[in-house]
């Protein structure tokens, strides 16, 4: 199974943490994303990645990086792919790379959640 990090506060879960891996034009984009429930993305943070300084490496831009606040996982693909997302010009590639991780990973992540809370 995929890993799943329960963040608490004061013996209360807050959120939830989990990495996803992306591929990305100049290779693999590892994102930190962070869930508020079983619906909501946090944020989102890119932990590694080699892409092209200027152009896909603005993927690590506040820009980029603040779309993915608050929002419902099902936004977190990129415009023209059914989300609220919007690429960065010159770098689709790595825009998809991260927006297609962090909503596969995010979805497969809230199922593992759903399965162990139906367990307790």
């Amino acid at each position: 199974e995929k890993d799943l990090y329960i963040i608490y506060s004061s013996n209360n879960i807050v959120g939830y943490a989990f990495l996803a891996k992306g591929k990305g034009y100049g290779g693999n984009i590892d994102i930190l994303v962070g869930l508020e429930d079983e619906k909501t993305i946090k944020g989102v943070r890119i932990v590694k990645h080699s892409e092209t300084p200027g152009l896909g490496s603005r993927i690590t831009e506040a820009s980029f990086l603040g779309q993915f606040k608050d929002i419902n996982i099902k936004d977190a693909l990129l415009k023209g792919k059914g989300g609220k997302i919007e690429a960065i010009t010159g770098s689709t590639i790595s825009s998809r790379a991260v927006t297609e991780a962090v909503y596969k990973e995010a979805t497969k992540r809230i199922k593992l959640l759903n399965r162990v809370k139906g367990e307790e």
